[in-house]
């Protein structure tokens, strides 16, 4: 049993490491950490120059001009990063964390060349420095970041062996630089778990805001949003306006809470009707809206509304009443000609008002066009201005 138990420690740890070294959601933020590289990339150029100008100007006045050149040498490579950097620089931030790693090997390539050209024998302080520093700056899975790392510190340590002639020099810069290899290695880690847990938090709380609490579908902000972006790219569908029937009813005869488990049931029957690609929002209080994504056929259209007519009755309110939910549904099917969200919406609530006024429990569904829609909607009001003036004269 204990044998067990260690076994299912040891195998619980080495998933926690896997996940460390390799985060099984990396790539769900691989846009967050382009841009994270890309702007990373803009604070290492900038702060690169800056210290190579102050570094150069200090040597001036305080007349230390032995390390000048390689100052001179390093503000040089700062530019050429830079003036590279803005060739290919896009606001998609593409190939950004590419860049960041060619431009933290270039600088980490300067660091051996530096302490190798300056005192070989007399440490690697500056090579440490920025091994420690540099790598941790990338935000990419941790495993490259260290394999990265452990190229880079070979390549000193194959440096050292070249130029160190002093086997007690070798020993220590070999055994300093492969000390601060696992430092920077552990950092890479955890700087990358820190960013992805906020990133994750982020999401969540983003994702959080763009939906109802009580039903879990989006909220009007999340799927108004979603469902402009669509319409405005010119995808085609089914725009539905749902309405509970007579909900205020249900709140004052059985209570609030039983008001919140007939919406939620009616959430269900959505669900199941639509599909997992239609956006499904509750546009406030009784009221909902679908977008069948690229749903366009009356048929289909008109065979969901009326199955989803006959699904909601199965929620009972009173059985010995016969105490039943109905909705009244408005629908007009955009065939990409309808400009805008509120163009299909004014369409679609007109419907769901005609279908009010003829008893509610049923839907209304056109496959006019844009155009089309517009004529019918206003000769309709027009024949009732008609008729409330005929009315009235009559009386």
């Amino acid at each position: 049993m204990k044998d067990f138990q260690r076994g299912e420690k040891l195998h619980t740890l080495l998933q926690r490491v896997k996940e460390l070294l390799n985060p099984t959601d990396f790539a769900l933020f691989r846009e967050e950490a382009d841009e994270i590289n890309a702007h990373m990339t803009t604070r290492i150029i900038v702060g690169g120059i800056l210290i190579a100008l102050v570094d150069m100007i200090l040597q001036m006045i305080l007349g230390k001009r032995q390390y000048f050149g390689y100052c001179f040498y390093m503000l040089i490579v700062f530019v050429f990063i830079f003036g590279v950097t803005v060739l290919q620089y896009t606001r998609s931030y593409t190939h950004a964390t590419l860049r960041m790693y060619v431009i933290v090997g270039i600088l980490m390539a300067f660091s051996i060349i530096l302490n190798m050209g300056v005192e070989p024998e007399d440490g690697c302080l500056f090579f440490i420095t920025t091994l420690c520093v540099l790598p941790p700056l990338i935000f990419d899975r941790p495993w490259r970041m260290m394999v990265m790392t452990a190229g880079i510190t070979a390549l000193y340590v194959l440096a050292n062996c070249i130029f160190v002639d002093e086997p007690d020099n070798l020993l220590r810069n070999c055994l300093y630089s492969i000390l601060v290899a696992l430092i920077s290695m552990t950092l890479c880690i955890g700087r990358t778990d820190t960013r992805l847990d906020a990133l994750r938090k982020n999401r969540m709380a983003s994702q959080n805001a763009m939906h109802d609490p009580l039903t879990m579908i989006l909220n009007r902000r999340g799927g108004e949003e979603t469902i402009r972006t669509l319409i405005s790219s010119g995808v085609p569908g089914a725009f539905i306006i749902i309405d509970v029937d007579n909900f205020k009813r249900v709140n004052d005869t059985y209570g609030h809470k039983r008001g919140d488990e007939v919406l939620k049931s009616v959430t269900d029957e959505m669900r199941r009707i639509f599909r997992v690609e239609d956006i499904l929002m509750r546009y406030g209080g009784d009221e909902f809206i679908v977008y069948a994504v690229r749903m366009v056929d009356w048929n289909t259209v008109s065979n969901r509304l009326r199955q989803l007519n006959a699904n909601v009755k199965s929620i009972v309110l009173d059985e010995e009443k016969n105490d039943v939910i109905t909705v009244s549904v408005g629908c007009c099917i955009n065939d990409s000609t309808y400009p805008s969200y509120d163009d299909c919406f004014a369409v679609s609530d007109h419907l769901l008002y005609k279908t009010k006024q003829n008893g509610r429990d049923s839907f209304r569904c056109v496959d006019y066009s844009y155009d089309e829609a517009r004529v019918n909607r206003y000769k309709e009001e027009n024949e009732a201005m008609d008729s409330g003036k005929a009315a009235a004269k009559n009386a």
